[in-house]
């Protein structure tokens, strides 16, 4: 059964049979719409149409039955200010918090769908999205807080160097 625990700051190291998922910031999706900003003198300004076309591609990897250019509000964020792509992209991930929500459930399902071999534990960085952990629970994922995992983890580690002494000492 695969663990799954949310986490405020994530690890450096990650122990083997670990994933982290991190909070979404639909950067590759942000990047592939960059030629879709509004030309102008007045520098990098949200758009309405650059931000439909960057919340189509969202919908087209996450969930293309329900999230589409027109499932938000973008004439709400137009003409917003931005210099970086991180920029971007939150002001998008703010726009879906506020008009779709359901995409981050769809982006922890994704993600969940696509876990590499051998995972037994999940580290998921708090979204603090209502229902972003729903997924994990339909698909039978238990949950632990940090410290019962680093509890089981240490108690791993003391298991695997009792064996290591063992097999030095023979």
């Amino acid at each position: 059964m695969i663990k799954f625990a949310i986490v405020n700051d994530i690890p450096t190291e990650l122990k083997k049979g670990e994933f982290v998922l991190k909070k979404p910031d639909f950067l590759t999706e942000v990047a592939a719409n960059l030629n879709k900003a509004p030309k102008g003198p007045k520098g990098k300004l949200t758009g309405i149409n650059q931000l439909r076309y960057i919340v189509d591609s969202i919908g087209m990897k996450y969930d293309s039955a329900g999230t589409n250019g027109w499932s938000v509000k973008p004439h709400l964020y137009e003409g917003r200010p931005y210099s970086t792509n991180e920029d971007l992209s939150k002001i998008v991930v703010e726009m879906l918090e506020k008009c779709h929500p359901s995409i981050f459930r769809k982006y922890v399902e994704f993600a969940i769908n696509n876990l590499p071999p051998g995972t037994e534990v999940v580290l998921l960085e708090d979204f603090k999205v209502p229902g972003a952990t729903t997924p994990l629970f339909e698909k039978g994922f238990a949950q632990f807080s940090q410290e019962e995992l680093n509890k089981q983890a240490s108690e791993k580690t003391k298991k695997n160097q009792k064996v290591s002494l063992q097999n030095q000492e023979s």
